[in-house]
């Protein structure tokens, strides 16, 4: 019996860390979204930087679509508001320097991003670990849960049988017989 609630204690162990796993999964998958966001951005303002750079001899405006698509308050968002916040270049060499600056920032994200990717694939392998562990050991508990109500059952059939049977001891009998050889004497005498 303590063996029973050990194995369910350990399968709620289990559950438990399965789902703090799937948790974990869920926000290394945000956070690898996000940072896709970000990169995606990082590239657009590059191009557009690019662009604007060219089509205003040296001069980057921004647009208001720029600056309203940023709604949520996360790390992403917030390098978002400085990336379109940021004042407009008057010199190439600040455009270049900031240009740089993006470039470094997009190379750190990408890094950052494929470490995210790693670490989700090795949650997730950790996920798939812990639930064929827990299969198994559900099997095994099924199984425990099985033998014991097979013990239980056969328990219940010997005590039934127990108390069907009639049991006399060997004094008794001996009584019984010297019971009935008085009783016999007694009638031949009469």
């Amino acid at each position: 019996m303590f063996s029973y609630y050990a194995t369910l204690l350990g399968v709620k162990m289990r559950e438990h860390v399965i789902e703090q796993l799937e948790e974990e999964i869920q926000a290394k998958q945000r956070l690898i979204y996000e940072q896709g966001h970000l990169i995606h951005i990082l590239e657009n303002e590059n191009r557009l930087d690019e662009q604007t750079m060219n089509n205003n001899g040296g001069m980057r405006k921004r647009g208001s679509s720029e600056r309203d698509s940023i709604a949520s308050d996360s790390e992403i968002t917030v390098i978002e508001r400085f990336v379109s916040s940021s004042s407009p270049c008057h010199s190439t060499s600040n455009y270049s320097d900031q240009c740089d600056r993006l470039r470094e920032r997009l190379e750190q994200a990408l890094i950052e991003r494929e470490k995210l990717e790693l670490q989700n694939e090795q949650l997730l392998k950790q996920w798939e670990e812990a639930l064929e562990y827990v299969t198994t050991v559900q099997k095994q508990l099924q199984e425990e849960i099985r033998r014991n109500t097979e013990l239980k059952n056969a328990q219940m059939e010997l005590e039934k049988s127990r108390y069907d049977e009639i049991t006399i001891s060997r004094s008794t009998m001996n009584f019984i017989a010297l019971l009935a050889l008085f009783i016999a004497f007694y009638l031949y005498r009469i």
